[in-house]
């Protein structure tokens, strides 16, 4: 990592913790270049506000996690195998980045509220990572084990929100059920039951005839 590219990273940590701990209104440059260690004037060779360090420091999330599959997630793996790694990557990283993902998820609401320079921004970030697991989903199309009818990206988009919900669904889970376990389960399944349901289910029997 070059001397530039590791100081706007270190710019980009202390952003985070300082944004996931106060409100926006409450965090000023000097503080953040004080807590860098830099000069203020440092921070405008990367970011040309404090705006614009708020969106980077969200956006950075989906840079983080298209890194960690690209080189993590096994390329020869059979589909369910990489599947489970690229969402165990996933889970673990919204785990340990909290903060971080509290930042992106106000930015994510501010972003969209707008047609401009921040939407684009941040939906071209997002594809990207859409683009990464629908990679990995096609595979899964290309085996016969993921249906074909819907497009690869919604499908994405859809195991995104459920490892994005992963707290509030364990939440609910049985002592000993894994959290991954039923995220890939209602990925797989949905909430249908396998077999159709009976309309006479749990209806007392009729006399006879």
């Amino acid at each position: 990592m070059s001397g530039r590219t590791d100081k706007r990273q270190k710019i980009i940590e202390v952003a985070q913790r300082l944004f996931a701990t106060k409100r926006y209104h409450e965090v000023t440059l000097d503080e953040v270049a004080k807590s860098a260690g830099v000069a203020k004037g440092t921070l405008y060779l990367y970011f040309e506000d404090k705006d614009d360090l708020f969106r980077q420091t969200a956006l950075s999330s989906f840079d983080e996690l298209c890194g960690l599959l690209e080189s993590n997630v096994p390329e020869d793996a059979p589909f369910r195998e990489k599947l489970r790694a690229a969402c165990e990557l996933i889970a673990q990283y919204m785990s340990r980045k909290r903060s971080l993902m509290r930042v992106s998820h106000s930015e994510e609401r501010r972003a969209l509220e707008h047609r401009d320079k921040r939407r684009e921004m941040w939906l071209q970030r997002r594809a990207k990572l859409v683009a990464v697991l629908s990679g990995i989903l096609q595979q899964g199309i290309e085996s016969c084990e993921v249906r074909d009818d819907m497009p690869c990206e919604a499908l994405a988009a859809y195991l995104l929100s459920l490892l994005r919900a992963q707290d509030r669904i364990a939440e609910y889970l049985a002592e000993g059920q894994e959290g991954l376990d039923a995220i890939l389960d209602l990925c797989f399944r949905g909430i249908a039951k396998t077999e159709p349901l009976s309309c006479a289910a749990g209806r007392p029997a009729g006399p006879a005839t």
